[in-house]
């Protein structure tokens, strides 16, 4: 069984509306990468990996992380709400 805290919910319910968002994209067959990606730094966050605990998990992390703009300072101070809130840094540029 996977430990999960009931004040945990919330940051669930956010990882679920992203999750939505990321099936009805590939319905429209566009691409999900940045999103399931988003949703793996959520996760680490929801179970508190350190960078080093999650760089195990996801040996391409730092990737990951710069695709959103982020270091290895950012994932760590940032929280499944802040995450969840990301846009990758491609889809900024486009939007300048």
């Amino acid at each position: 069984k996977i430990p999960i805290l009931t004040d945990s919910l919330g940051k669930i319910k956010i990882i679920i509306y992203i999750t939505k968002q990321i099936l009805n994209r590939k319905e429209k067959q566009l691409n999900t990468k940045s999103h399931e990606n988003q949703i793996d730094l959520m996760v680490y966050k929801l179970y508190e990996l350190t960078y080093e605990e999650a760089k195990i998990v996801d040996p391409e992390l730092d990737k990951v992380l710069a695709e959103f703009g982020l270091s290895k300072a950012d994932f760590e101070r940032m929280g499944v709400e802040e995450l969840a809130k990301l846009v990758p840094v491609k889809e900024l540029e486009k939007s300048c």
